[in-house]
């Protein structure tokens, strides 16, 4: 197979097509007025897909114009609103406090008074995890903002962002002034609050964002027809390891599968489970031997697959990790005795550090679902995961089909096909749960994964992937 390379930096006309959909993105939030959560993360997503360094700078100012005029007329006071909102939990959450205090030195009941505080608790963490987003989202258009200066402007980082360009005084977004200088980095305040530490900005350069463009806006590592290709050879019946294939033909045998899809009748037998995800390329075996033999080899060593852990593994473990330490030494929940990472069954889909591929989404879908478990102060079982994750695998199937069809293609009936592999893979899943820890797994409740006391967490890190 040829080498595949990547333009080092976006095109000019990739750059005015994704100012143009985030012009247009923006002009629906604007008539909408307010903004959720995800719409935030979607903005800033879309923010740090365009190359603001790069471009016919009409383009690039129009869009950045805009995010402006969406930052001036709807998030600043949405966000003043919330940091009221919060005011008054806080006080509230003293006053409770206090008089749980008493009820307690009294002698007298208190659920009540710690429902009402279990409540508080989550409002608070829900507006201290909105205005979280807020700070990153005004981050990304300072950032957005300084590199649309010149790369030759000498200016001071605040001088720059309240008038980008020194030949347009038009356009001057902030009006920050200096605030303090503490432990050698410099402080600015506007007169609506907003905060510029100049330490954040001061290494985005030219050649760190186009270094960041490559990565996000790249061409795949391998084409589509490479990656038919890689996937046709996907053998698992020859390549999957003994002690994978035994356990999940035990956990089979031991019963407790349940089926979702009475279409899927061919499902209830577990080797026609192996054969459907042979079809679509889906190569599977335990994190330890996954890759090892066979065109799994290319996939994962040159060609960008990697390892799917189904459902993400954070869910199984007590706490998140901490610092530099490997997750598979983290104590995992109660309910567990023969799982742990190396055993954890695990499936080959395609690249997930850039935007659009098909872990990207699978990550993003289970994070989605975290945060929604989370926020309803909910916890999710084995088997509910399993499940709910049919939804998302999908998808990723179906858009296989639809890259190698030729249109015009059906696609209710390739729709049918990729959930019919959602539904193998989570089969073949369940049984291989079964046979480590017994049909009772599949009602264990599991972790939020990052989502734990937390609610909304960015989304994005160095390691896309690491729920």
């Amino acid at each position: 197979m040829s080498k595949i390379s990547y333009p080092r930096t976006q095109t000019k006309s990739a750059t005015q097509s994704k100012c143009r959909e985030l012009i247009k993105r923006i002009e629906s939030l604007l008539s909408k007025g307010h903004l959720t959560e995800a719409e935030i993360e979607e903005l800033i997503a879309l923010i740090g897909h365009i190359n603001w360094a790069y471009g016919a700078r009409s383009y690039r100012l129009k869009a950045l114009r805009r995010i402006h005029d969406l930052r001036q007329r709807v998030l600043r006071e949405q966000e003043e609103r919330f940091k009221q909102e919060l005011d008054a939990y806080y006080q509230k959450q003293a006053e409770l406090e206090e008089q749980r205090k008493a009820a307690i030195e009294a002698g007298n009941e208190v659920k009540m008074l710690d429902a009402q505080l279990t409540s508080l608790l989550h409002s608070i963490a829900l507006h201290n995890d909105f205005i979280n987003d807020t700070n990153e989202l005004k981050l990304e258009i300072q950032t957005a903002t300084l590199l649309l200066t010149s790369s030759h402007d000498v200016r001071s980082i605040a001088d720059k962002l309240n008038q980008p360009f020194e030949d347009d005084s038009s356009f001057k977004p902030y009006n920050f002034k200096e605030l303090a200088d503490t432990n050698g980095s410099k402080y600015y305040h506007d007169q609506y609050g907003e905060i510029l530490r100049e330490t954040d900005l001061e290494q985005v350069d030219i050649t760190q964002y186009e270094d960041r463009a490559k990565n996000i806006n790249r061409d795949k590592l391998i084409s589509d027809a490479e990656r038919s290709q890689l996937e046709s050879e996907v053998d698992n019946i020859n390549t999957l390891s003994i002690d994978a294939r035994k356990a999940i033909f035990d956990g089979w045998m031991k019963g407790g599968i349940t089926h979702l899809d009475n279409e899927f009748e061919e499902l209830k037998d577990v080797n026609k489970c192996i054969q459907v995800l042979n079809d679509f390329g889906v190569m599977f075996d335990t994190y330890s031997e996954l890759g090892k033999r066979g065109v799994g080899q290319e996939m994962f060593h040159k060609y960008g697959y990697q390892k799917e852990h189904y459902p993400p593994y954070s869910c199984f473990t007590e706490r998140l990790k901490i610092g530099k330490e490997s997750r598979g030494s983290i104590p995992l929940i109660d309910g567990l005795n023969n799982y742990n990472e190396k055993k954890a069954l695990c499936f080959a889909i395609f690249d997930g550090q850039h935007i659009d591929e098909e872990h990207y989404k699978v990550t993003r879908a289970s994070e989605a679902f975290m945060k929604e478990l989370q926020a309803k102060g909910e916890n999710a079982t084995l088997g509910q995961w399993l499940d709910k994750a049919v939804e998302w695998n999908a998808e990723i199937f179906t858009e296989r089909l639809e890259r190698d069809a030729k249109e015009p293609y059906d696609r209710d009936a390739l729709a049918k096909q990729g959930r019919k592999a959602a539904v193998a893979m989570r089969n073949v899943t369940q049984a291989h749960f079964v046979s480590l820890e017994g049909s009772n797994v599949l009602s264990l409740k599991l972790e939020n994964g990052k989502h734990r006391n937390k609610l909304n967490p960015k989304t994005a890190s160095r390691d896309q992937n690491d729920l």
